[in-house]
């Protein structure tokens, strides 16, 4: 039941993107890749990248949308908001108050808080991100132990 529900998420990919050139051998890939993921998350992933991608979604950004959503990582515009208009450690997601801490100390912060902290705050987000999403991804095909931090728990 799962792999046809799959199957179904994949054609409607297929048939929202007509200019792929979508072969039987492409839905066996993703089908095997998809199968260890609840289907209903899947389905979740793939309806909003129906809505948001402009090309036919990898099996990457397919899972990655299901981990996104599980570790309710805040996308990098919300981190931006946060760096730039929070004061205590309660208006930070954990991952952005990391990301602000490797920057700077809340000293640094109170006295030039700029754009150029901002930034490079940014940058180190956006890699604390991509490295939670990937061994979260990888743990969860059995390849590498879940993420450490306490604080990033999958939301079931």
């Amino acid at each position: 039941m799962t792999d046809e529900r799959i199957s179904t998420c994949v054609a409607a990919l297929a048939a929202a993107y007509p200019r792929t050139d979508f072969k039987a051998e492409t839905l066996a890939v993703y089908v095997r890749n998809l199968r260890d993921l609840p289907i209903a998350e899947v389905e979740e992933s793939v309806g909003e990248l129906l809505g948001s991608s402009e090309f036919f979604p990898t099996i990457a950004a397919i899972r990655g949308g299901v981990f996104e959503r599980r570790l309710q990582l805040p996308p990098v515009a919300e981190a931006v908001r946060q760096l730039t208009a929070g004061r205590t450690r309660e208006d930070f997601h954990p991952l952005v108050w990391d990301a602000r801490a490797a920057v700077g100390d809340p000293f640094d912060w109170r006295e030039r808080g700029d754009a150029t902290m901002v930034a490079q705050a940014r940058k180190v987000y956006e890699d604390l991100r991509l490295t939670c999403l990937r061994e979260a991804n990888l743990g969860s095909a059995g390849l590498l132990p879940p993420p450490p931090r306490a604080e990033l728990k999958a939301v079931n």
